[in-house]
């Protein structure tokens, strides 16, 4: 197979981890409030409360992880000769919310193609990823979606998404640009989610 029809998608071991993980969350969930329902009923308010609020932390943790093996089950880059043909899910990066695309990028629209290794740290855990862009001549950025800690992969590039986004540059003639490494803006679990860092407003200048 060619670059010009190679075809990249989370494999079988990758889908059905991601779709054990978010059958493992919605149990815990269904547990936590099932215990809290039962605990009330038997007069126990205070044990009640306290699985209420289990099962509040749970809900978007087990939100995050359905969207995320969802995410896994459907996206798709597709090398053509002189275009790319892209399936990319609605929340493909964990801390972009993205909507669904899918359509054909020719070549010759696309300007760049980046990556940043971001770092982010949530109840003192750090952990990195790796987003990936296609900035296009007009000026838009198309998300393709992230690899997850890449530190501890040996290379930037060993994730489904780095793969896809090097088989492009080598299709399309460009160079992959890597921005510099950037820290998110930290939130509070639950309450205010974690955003992204901003993109920097000199970069890709003509």
């Amino acid at each position: 197979m060619t670059i010009d029809q190679a075809i990249f998608e989370y494999g079988y071991r990758s889908r059905i981890g991601a779709m054990g993980g978010a059958l493992l969350m919605w149990l815990l969930f269904a547990v936590a409030v099932a215990g809290a329902a039962t605990l009330l009923y038997f007069g126990y308010r205070t044990e009640s409360a306290v699985c209420a609020v289990l099962a509040l932390l749970f809900l978007p943790y087990t939100i995050a992880t359905h969207r995320r093996a969802r995410m896994r089950q459907e996206w798709r880059v597709c090398l053509r000769r002189g275009h790319a043909t892209l399936v990319l899910p609605a929340n493909r990066a964990r801390h972009y919310p993205t909507d669904w695309f899918e359509g054909e990028i020719s070549y010759r629209d696309i300007r760049a193609i980046v990556r940043r290794e971001e770092v982010y740290s949530n109840v003192g855990i750090m952990g990195t990823t790796m987003p990936y862009w296609l900035v296009l001549h007009d000026g838009q950025r198309i998300l393709l979606g992230e690899d997850r800690a890449p530190s501890e992969q040996g290379t930037a590039d060993f994730g489904t998404v780095g793969r896809a986004a090097n088989a492009i540059s080598a299709a399309s003639g460009l160079g992959l640009t890597r921005l510099e490494q950037a820290e998110g803006r930290q939130g509070i679990p639950v309450i205010w989610p974690t955003r992204p860092p901003s993109w920097p407003q000199d970069s890709l200048r003509s």
